[in-house]
């Protein structure tokens, strides 16, 4: 199945939160090495060696921080902290998810 969209990104996904420059156990990429895809009822990150998939079910919200975007969701083949970014802090990326969701009705909640 071909995704409604996808584009590169940076990514982080790790087991506990990113402070600063101190990064925990799990897998990161910047960009361009990495990728999200968003299907019907889906999202995949492929990061380097390792794809998650996130069903839109599994995601409570979506929300801009100061370092890019943040995935909140209760996945559970997925670690708890899901941090994404494209150039720069995110901000154009945000912008085009949001556009995104809104034109394909994609059930995730933006929180700004």
């Amino acid at each position: 199945m071909e995704p409604l969209f996808e584009t590169r990104i940076g990514a982080f996904v790790m087991r506990s939160k990113v402070w600063s420059s101190v990064y925990t156990e799990g897998v990161r990429a910047s960009w361009p090495m990495s990728k999200i895809s968003f299907f019907k009822d889906y999202l995949v990150l492929k990061v380097l060696y390792k794809t998650f998939e996130i069903k839109y079910t599994d995601i409570e919200y979506i929300n801009k921080i100061i370092t890019g975007i943040q995935i909140h969701h209760h996945a559970k083949d997925v670690d708890k902290y899901v941090y994404i970014s494209g150039i720069g802090n995110g901000s154009i990326l945000y912008k085009k998810l949001k556009k995104v969701i809104a034109e394909h009705n994609l059930k995730i909640r933006i929180e700004d």
